[in-house]
């Protein structure tokens, strides 16, 4: 599992942060396909696959609820899909909005517990940028 880690405080976690982007990098998701995920069932799905990779990390608590739910697929039936939401994290009654993403192929994660746009935009954003199948490679 890749997982992009800035450490800071939030609720005694050790959080997950992407680095801002640098001069001359993508800013925008114009040209790429980006699903929204709104199904319920779906939702609540891919929320407790976050949680799963959160508690593989040692993160405790529970994905309470996620909104703006994006899906980046990659393209082919049955590729990699990757996905981003913010979600309400629950730590023993502590709430905490996060920005998260996983991809279905790689093994991608990361988190931003600070400073992170919600707009469908800065999802979609997020997660091109930290869990598609080329997150974290140079053009």
């Amino acid at each position: 599992m890749t997982v992009r880690l800035v450490a800071f405080a939030i609720f005694g976690l050790l959080a997950v942060r992407p680095a801002l982007a640098a001069e001359g990098d993508r800013t925008d998701m114009s040209g790429e396909k980006v699903v929204d995920v709104t199904a319920p069932k779906d939702v609540a799905d891919r929320a407790a696959k976050f949680e799963d990779s959160l508690k593989k990390l040692g993160f405790p608590g529970r994905v309470a609820a996620c909104q703006g739910m994006v899906d980046l697929p990659a393209g082919t039936e049955g590729g990699d899909h990757a996905y981003g939401a913010v979600c309400k994290l629950d730590q023993g009654g502590k709430q905490s909005e996060v920005l998260l993403c996983d991809d279905t192929l790689f093994g991608h994660f990361a988190m931003a517990a600070e400073k992170f746009g919600k707009a469908r935009d800065d999802v979609a954003l997020f997660v091109d940028e930290n869990c598609t199948g080329d997150a974290g490679e140079k053009d």
